[in-house]
């Protein structure tokens, strides 16, 4: 589990990074998260993060309001960062069940929701912001596995479901592109 703590600190690391790159120009950019530009794809991962805080230490998660990156989506998600890196600096953390609205899981599969998405979002704001969105193939490759267990075909497009239908790719295309591909992205 470590390992994978390890590998989400990478991207959230890889995320701080490309969220330092947006300026008001970049905002309304669109990405291939349906439905949102930049800026509601940043709503989404910082709100993400701070959820994702008071999953990891067992509370409830209540919302601080509709706007969490307000004026500055940098130090917003640096912020939500530290916050949920501070939440896996406690060893108990590995033995806690993850609440997620959708339900709950064992750290282990917790952690990997969290990987995921988080990977998977940044790709989502490196294609909005234009720039290259490719993660460690083996890393990839992992994240794919997982969601392959974790995202039935029979759950894609139901009420509440982030995920559309598998994208179809040819076999030469990179783990990266395999994995947003299956999460109903266009590579």
């Amino acid at each position: 589990m470590e390992q994978m703590v390890k590998a989400l600190e990478g991207a959230l690391e890889r995320s701080a990074g490309l969220i330092a790159q947006v300026d008001a120009a970049k905002m309304e950019n669109p990405t291939p998260c349906h439905g949102w530009d930049v800026r509601g794809l940043l709503t989404h991962i910082v709100g993400g993060a701070q959820m994702f805080s008071a999953i990891a230490r067992g509370e409830e998660f209540k919302p601080a309001g509709d706007d969490p990156i307000g004026d500055d989506p940098s130090g917003a998600f640096l912020a939500a960062k530290q916050d949920l890196l501070a939440a896996f600096s406690d060893p108990a953390v590995f033995q806690r069940t993850f609440t997620f609205p959708f339900g709950a899981l064992p750290a282990p599969a917790g952690i990997g929701v969290m990987l995921m998405e988080t990977f998977v979002h940044g790709w989502d704001l490196a294609k909005g912001l234009g720039v290259d969105g490719e993660i460690d193939p083996m890393l990839a490759s992992m994240i794919l596995d997982g969601a392959r267990m974790a995202v039935p075909p029979e759950t894609r497009n139901a009420d509440g479901n982030p995920f559309g239908p598998e994208v179809s790719v040819p076999d030469s295309a990179t783990p990266t592109e395999k994995l947003v591909a299956f999460l109903g992205r266009t590579p």
